[in-house]
C-alpha cells in the first residue's frame, strides 16, 4: 500500500518550534526597517492587526497578495517580500537549532520511546477510529507492506531529522517549497491572478511571490514527482497543513486524487480535533461529522457529499506530538537524577 503524508507547519509546532505566522510577526515588527517602504509595510501590518486576521501561513500569503495593491511598483513588492523572507529564514533557523539542542539531550537515553511514537504515528494513523474503517484500510493493504512518502511544505529540516532517527533510512521526503539548508525557500501564492497589483509582474516579481512559477523554473522535476506521488497514493494524511488558496495547485491535486477512486481515503489530522477528549463512539462520530462538513466546504467539496465516506477527521487521536514526548522524557530524566 502507498501512503503519503502532506506535512505542514503544524508538524514544526508540534515539535515545539515557534514557527506560526503570529510568532514571526511579533518578532518581525520589532526589527528596525532598512527603508521607508519596509517601515510603512510594518506600520500597516500593525495598524491592520493582521496577526489576528492571518492565523495560518496561507492566510498571510493571501493577505500579502491583497496588500500588494498598496505598492507603487514591483520593486517595492520585491523589497518587502525579500525583507520578510530573510527575517523568516533567520527566525526558523534559530528555532530549528533550539529544537535540535533539546532533541539531542534525550535521543540517546530515550530513543526507544521516540521511535515507538513516530512509528505509531506513521503506521497506525487509521487505528482506533472505527472497526469498519480499520477493516477497509486493512483490505487495501491486503497483507502487503506500506510504502511511505512525505510531501513537506515546511522549510526546516526537523521532519527529516526525526524520520531518519526514528523510522527508516529509505525515507522519501519532497521539500515542495525548498528548505533552509539549500537556501531555496519559496514563499508566496499560487498564481499571478491572486496578486492584486496595479502593475505587471515580470519574471523577477514572479520568482519572489508565485510559488509554482519559481518551482517550475528552478526544479520542475520536484513538482512532477510530488504530483505522481499523490496520484499513486492509496491513502493520504494531512498533518498540520491548511491547504489554503496560496497552495491551490496542491488543493486541486488532492481533490482530483480523492474523486479518482472511491477506495482512496483522506485523513485530516486537525489540531482542534486532536484535543477532543471523547470516549463515547457516538459523540466522536457526531463531532467528526461537524468538522467534516466544515472541511469539505473549505476544500470546495460541499456539492460532492458522495466523497464524505472517504474523508476522516480522527477525533482525539494525537500523532507526531514530539514536544509532549520530549518534555515527558526530560521530566522523567530530571526525576531520575534527583533520586540518584
Amino acid at each position: 500500500m502507498k501512503l503519503t503524508f502532506l506535512i505542514g507547519n503544524g508538524f514544526d509546532l508540534s515539535c515545539g518550534l515557534k514557527s506560526s505566522y503570529a510568532d514571526v510577526y511579533e518578532e518581525y515588527i520589532k526589527v528596525e526597517s532598512r527603508t521607508e517602504v519596509i517601515k510603512k509595510f510594518k506600520q500597516d501590518l500593525i495598524a491592520n492587526k493582521t496577526k489576528e486576521k492571518w492565523g495560518n501561513w496561507s492566510d498571510f500569503e493571501m493577505g500579502m497578495a491583497a496588500y500588494a495593491k498598496n505598492f507603487n511598483s514591483e520593486k517595492e513588492l520585491i523589497e518587502c517580500v525579500s525583507d520578510f523572507k530573510m527575517f523568516l529564514e533567520k527566525h526558523l533557523l534559530k528555532e530549528e537549532i533550539r529544537f535540535v539542542t533539546s532533541y539531542n539531550k534525550i535521543i540517546k537515553e530515550h530513543k526507544e520511546a521516540l521511535q515507538r511514537h513516530i512509528q505509531e504515528s506513521v503506521y497506525d494513523y487509521y487505528k482506533g477510529l472505527t472497526r469498519k474503517l480499520e477493516k477497509d484500510i486493512e483490505s487495501i493493504k491486503n497483507g502487503a507492506g506500506t510504502i511511505c512518502s512525505f510531501v513537506n511544505f515546511n522549510y526546516t529540516s526537523v521532519l527529516s531529522r526525526v524520520l531518519s532517527d526514528n523510522i527508516f533510512a529509505a525515507k522519501r521526503i519532497i521539500n515542495i517549497h525548498g528548505d533552509l539548508l539549500n537556501k531555496d525557500v519559496i514563499l508566496g501564492v499560487d498564481n499571478v491572478e491572486q496578486v492584486q497589483v496595479n502593475f505587471n509582474l515580470t519574471k523577477k516579481g514572479k520568482r519572489f511571490f508565485i510559488k509554482p512559477y519559481l518551482n517550475n523554473e528552478y526544479d520542475p522535476s520536484k513538482i512532477v514527482i510530488a504530483k505522481d506521488t499523490i496520484e499513486k497514493s492509496d491513502c493520504i494524511c494531512l498533518f498540520g497543513l491548511s491547504l489554503g488558496d496560496s497552495d491551490l495547485t496542491w488543493k486541486n491535486e488532492l481533490i482530483k486524487w480523492l474523486t479518482a477512486n472511491k477506495n482512496h481515503h483522506l485523513f485530516i489530522f486537525d489540531y482542534e480535533c486532536s484535543k477532543k477528549d471523547l470516549a463515547d463512539i457516538i459523540l466522536k462520530l457526531n463531532e467528526e461529522e461537524d468538522y467534516k462538513e466544515e472541511k469539505m466546504n473549505f476544500l470546495g467539496l460541499s456539492e460532492k457529499q458522495e466523497l464524505s465516506e472517504q474523508i476522516h477527521l480522527p477525533i482525539g487521536k494525537k500523532i507526531f506530538m514530539l514536544k509532549e514526548i520530549i518534555d515527558k522524557c526530560i521530566n522523567e530524566q530530571k526525576a531520575k537524577d534527583k533520586t540518584a
